[in-house]
């Protein structure tokens, strides 16, 4: 197990996740690219971002629920997704290991969901389309 963060998500692409976010840009490229190892940092990074802006931008009015509310449920992702497993094993991450190609897809959307509540409260036109 990798324990320097550093190393599995480089600040460079930390930086360029942010250009891209603040200019209202896909990422498509960028998290295409990424290990699962790498797909759970992005996540934790943008989480951490989401509520940074949030209390900046609502400060003590802000709840994170404004994110996680946009989050396709567990359970229904895995029922979308066929999956057999356990739900506790989809909340962890043990999905990156055992279906690494399932978790980061649900990895993405709740990326692509941060994202989106990101775009609101800071109010960033989105380029993409």
């Amino acid at each position: 197990m990798l324990t320097n963060n550093k190393e599995i998500l480089p600040d460079s692409l930390k930086l360029e996740f942010l250009r891209k976010l603040f200019f209202g840009l896909a990422m498509d490229t960028a998290l295409n690219a990424l290990t699962p190892e790498q797909m759970m940092e992005a996540h934790r990074f943008f989480w951490e971002k989401s509520l940074e802006f949030g209390i900046r931008s609502k400060g003590k009015d802000f709840k994170k629920e404004e994110i996680t509310s946009r989050f396709t449920p567990i359970s229904h992702f895995q029922k979308k997704m066929n999956c057999k497993n356990a739900l506790q094993k989809c909340k962890g991450t043990d999905c990156f290991y055992t279906n690494p190609e399932c978790a980061i897809l649900r990895t993405r959307q709740q990326i692509e969901a941060i994202r989106e509540a990101i775009f609101d409260m800071l109010e960033i036109k989105r380029v993409e389309t």
